[in-house]
């Protein structure tokens, strides 16, 4: 006989307040939700308790890492000059030019959102800046020899 069984991975943020530290707060909630798996004969078959440094966080809730962020914007520039033909260096430096103008101007959007708005001037924006870069770069090679 063949079952079926689901299998789920599930991220709970943990907020450590006054009084309530985060191994209590595990241990309520693993107790919760085997109280409520129990009713299917489900278990919990592990857990961990992790860290990650959450850089921004949307007007509904959602949080985010730079390298989640930076996911959406790899995505996002495989599909649009002129950054799709961008790489190495110069790629590079794009993607993190594009990530700090975004982290700064997100206004409660997702990520993915953020990006669709992305208009010519931001691009605009993000080539006069790699142009300085690369200025500086050249500036710099040209002094040392």
């Amino acid at each position: 006989m063949i079952k079926k069984y689901l299998e789920a991975r599930i991220h709970i943020p943990i907020n450590e307040t006054r009084g309530n530290y985060v191994n209590e707060k595990v241990d309520w909630i693993v107790n919760d939700l085997q109280q409520f798996l129990s009713i299917n004969n489900g278990i919990i078959i592990d857990q961990e308790v992790f860290e990650k440094e959450i850089v921004y966080t949307s007007s509904r809730n959602e949080d985010f890492t730079k390298e989640e962020i930076l996911s959406f914007i790899e995505n996002w520039m495989t599909t649009k000059e002129p950054f799709a033909s961008f790489s190495g260096q110069l790629y590079e430096f794009a993607k993190d030019d594009i990530y700090e103008l975004l982290i700064n101007n997100f206004d409660g959007k997702h990520p993915n959102q953020a990006l669709q708005f992305f208009d010519e001037d931001e691009k605009m924006t993000i080539m006069q800046r790699l142009n300085v870069r690369i200025e500086k770069l050249m500036g710099l090679t040209l002094t040392e020899y």
